[in-house]
């Protein structure tokens, strides 16, 4: 999977990808716009808090991405007879209440349907569902994923810039993938100067053009997953 980052450039990097400077004077640039594939199926929501009162279960839900939800509900839900969900504003979380069908209900199950839009790419959302299981038992309530995710949507690695000063970037690779996994990076042009399993440090050429960071995560057993993050470099 590849797609394009806003533009960044040489020793003066194109200020329409540039935001904010860091401790040492560098400028981060503009985060990538969401990507649907990596969020779609619910791999970045968690319920943070859950508590019953009576009949209700009211829950905060969190996503782990930036991003302003637009709509939201609930579906197919089960041992539940009333539910209500309030639309966050700014970044805030979503607050869920659920009212179960009788006092002896132990467990209830319900499937969050959202629409989560970037806020530096308005033109860009994502559809995000995810299915949560409400387990109550002795006063309490532990609310979890139903399942775990497909295979693919655990393996699917993320690139993103985390820190930018003049043409050398930080690039880090986050996945939803449990278990242990080693990271292979590779460039187009320029080099690698600092290297660890999820971030690297890039020096971008100083010629002009188009360059591309890739990252191949092995899982092993469970096979590989890559993502590729392209960066221009404009003319001084």
């Amino acid at each position: 999977m590849k797609r394009a980052a806003a533009a960044v450039a040489s020793v003066s990097l194109a200020t329409s990808g540039l935001s904010s400077c860091d401790d040492n004077g560098g400028v981060d640039p503009v985060p990538p716009p969401l990507q649907c594939s990596a969020m779609d199926m619910g791999q970045l929501l968690e319920v943070t808090s859950a508590q019953r009162l009576g009949l209700e279960v009211r829950m905060v839900l969190t996503s782990l991405t930036p991003g302003i939800w637009t709509s939201i509900g609930l579906q197919d839900t089960d041992n539940i007879t009333g539910v209500s969900t309030e639309l966050p504003t700014g970044f805030g979380p979503v607050f869920i209440t659920v009212v179960l069908t009788s006092d002896a209900v132990t467990e209830a199950s319900f499937t969050f349907v959202g629409v989560l839009q970037d806020t530096s790419f308005p033109d860009v959302s994502c559809t995000v569902t995810r299915t949560f299981f409400v387990s109550l038992q002795d006063g309490e309530v532990i609310v979890a994923q139903r399942a775990r995710l497909p295979l693919e949507a655990r393996q699917m690695p993320r690139l993103a810039i985390v820190k930018q000063a003049g043409r050398v970037v930080d690039v880090e690779a986050s996945t939803a993938y449990e278990g242990e996994a080693t990271a292979e990076w590779g460039v187009t042009g320029g080099s690698l100067e600092t290297v660890s399993s999820a971030r690297v440090r890039w020096r971008l050429p100083a010629d002009p053009g188009l360059y591309q960071v890739e990252v191949v995560m092995d899982y092993g057993p469970d096979g590989i997953g890559f993502d590729a993050l392209t960066l221009e470099v404009a003319p001084a």
